[in-house]
């Protein structure tokens, strides 16, 4: 719109100022509208934002927050004092069970025997692929010293 000095205004006819007072209320009607508009768009998004941030906030406080054991484990190892005296002293201890007699606990196995590796693979088929390369492709792939 064209600015418009005091003199040449008052010269203007009336109606034609009257015409561009309401075109200017028009217009500000119209932008007033839009900023209400973008406003509210605005404030959504920042909603949006701040539940995202939230979410987020939530995630990583379950995945890398404190934790605690919520129930007790009744096999978990723990002290206590008959006569004066530590029980259990140390997880071998109490980890054991005192029920099992010598017989009863298991052996270490024996050394593995050799060729049941060959034993076992003799039976499969095999079938011979020779790959061949010149010399120049060998160095091309491995380079000179490989």
């Amino acid at each position: 719109m064209a600015k418009y000095t005091e003199d040449q205004l008052n010269t203007l006819d009336k109606s034609f100022i009257i015409q561009l007072l309401l075109n200017e209320q028009e217009r500000t009607t119209e932008l007033t509208n839009t900023v209400k508009e973008l406003s509210q768009k605005i404030t959504a998004m920042d909603e949006r934002m701040q539940n995202l941030l939230e979410q987020i906030y939530l995630s990583d406080k379950a995945r890398f927050g404190r934790h605690s054991e919520k129930f007790p484990d009744i096999n978990q190892m723990s002290f206590t004092e008959v006569d004066g005296k530590i029980v259990f002293f140390n997880e071998a201890e109490a980890e054991a069970d005192l029920s099992v007699t010598e017989d009863e606990i298991p052996q270490k196995r024996g050394k593995k025997k050799q060729g049941k590796r060959d034993a076992d693979l003799s039976s499969l088929p095999t079938e011979r692929v020779d790959h061949y390369l010149t010399d120049d492709e060998l160095t091309a792939e491995f380079g000179e010293n490989g």
